[in-house]
């Protein structure tokens, strides 16, 4: 009976960790813009007479600037052994490919300065950068979680739009959602304990919410 309830034990404990693999890949930092871009051009943030073509043409920006660009940076590191591994898991290792992000997300703030129609999404690209920003700053220091910075910061961004009085009540519980799913699947698989993973989405909320609200 112990051995047949260890077997259990074993198997449950496999499946979390499992799950919480395939949450921190899925929700992984580098796909936050494009999750939240998509979500949001989905919903009423942004005017319906927007055309197929320009939210394409977002989408791909986003997509080639903060995804792309930053994983084929990252694997040349790699590939000229400027960083150990791809999962980043030592505070030396984070520091150039957060500094490459940041620049990304600048560049992709400055693409997307053609239209008055897209202020909201150059802020939410200048929150991203400034997020990433204070990660870089404190991982001098301090290896704080870049998981719950990432989706502290889509959190403050969506609460700032919900205050500002566009109806996306939804997506905030959606977006306070999976960062409890990604904080719980962090500190399942060990990678950080429960300050840094606090401070991660903190920190990431209050910049971005800061950025959304002052910057001119």
């Amino acid at each position: 009976m112990q051995m047949i309830e260890n077997v259990a034990t074993g198997r449950e404990r496999g499946m979390w960790y499992g799950l919480s693999r395939a949450a921190s890949y899925v929700f992984h930092p580098f796909l936050v813009p494009v999750w939240i871009m998509i979500v949001l051009l989905g919903s009423a943030v942004f005017p319906f007479y927007m055309s197929a073509g320009v939210r394409r043409y977002i989408v791909m920006v986003v997509a080639i600037d903060t995804l792309a660009i930053p994983a084929m940076g990252i694997v040349l590191m790699r590939l000229l052994g400027i960083i150990r591994d791809y999962s980043l898991s030592t505070r030396h290792d984070r520091i150039l490919p957060l500094a490459v992000v940041a620049v990304c997300y600048g560049v992709c703030g400055w693409l997307l300065d053609g239209a008055p129609v897209l202020f909201l999404m150059r802020r939410m690209m200048l929150a991203a950068m400034a997020c990433t920003l204070f990660a870089l700053v404190v991982t001098t220091r301090w290896q704080i979680s870049l998981h719950m910075t990432a989706w502290g910061g889509a959190t403050g961004i969506v609460l700032l739009l919900l205050v500002a009085g566009y109806d996306v009540v939804w997506i905030l519980c959606g977006a306070i959602a999976v960062s409890g799913i990604v904080a719980s699947a962090r500190l399942r698989l060990g990678k950080h304990t429960p300050a840094q993973v606090g401070a991660g989405f903190v920190g990431g909320l209050v910049i971005a919410a800061g950025v959304m609200l002052l910057w001119p």
